[in-house]
């Protein structure tokens, strides 16, 4: 800002209020999704959308919850778009809550995409156990790191000195010498 150009602390509370949009978005969705798939097995994005745009008679209740969120997340109706958006978000907590791939596929080989409370995600995959940290008080590890040339560096024989496969090739080029081989 001293140099007089704009204060970059405005686009950290512009990707924050953005955020915050998401996630509220995200979390009216989920709220409408498990209303309207209340056994659970999961709809799919494309199922999600005509249900948009062919509602039930009598419309429910959750209907237009569920069209504001979509429209607010994607911006149109698309359900590629929404399985894009539903990849981004899976498996994040919104409100306890999160959205998850169904363990069932459609009939069109379609990702099916369920409301699950969120405390499932920490059971379903532990984090990894982290190795064991070295005992400062051990000796360090033998061996040289390679630094001996125990492995040739170059393909080929380790027993000869040259590759007969390629050209060797001299280590000052146009007759150069080292610095201090010079002659004036």
């Amino acid at each position: 800002m001293f140099a007089g150009l704009p204060d970059p602390g405005e686009t950290r509370m512009a990707l924050q209020t953005s955020a915050d949009r998401d996630a509220i978005t995200m979390s009216a969705l989920i709220d409408a999704m498990e209303r309207a798939d209340p056994t659970r097995k999961g709809v799919t994005t494309a199922e999600i959308i005509d249900t948009i745009r062919n509602p039930e008679v009598p419309v429910p209740d959750w209907h237009a919850d569920l069209k504001s969120a979509v429209e607010e997340l994607v911006g149109k109706l698309d359900g590629r778009t929404l399985g894009y958006r539903f990849r981004h978000f899976a498996r994040r907590n919104f409100g306890g809550k999160m959205i998850d791939r169904a363990t069932s596929v459609s009939s069109t080989n379609s990702a099916r995409w369920v409301v699950r409370p969120a405390e499932l995600a920490a059971r379903a995959k532990p984090s990894p156990v982290s190795p064991a940290s070295p005992d400062p008080t051990a000796p360090p590890p033998t061996g040289d790191a390679g630094d001996t040339g125990d492995v040739p560096a170059r393909p080929g024989n380790p027993e000869s000195d040259t590759d007969h496969r390629r050209p060797s090739r001299k280590r000052f080029g146009n007759n150069d010498q080292p610095h201090g081989r010079r002659e004036s």
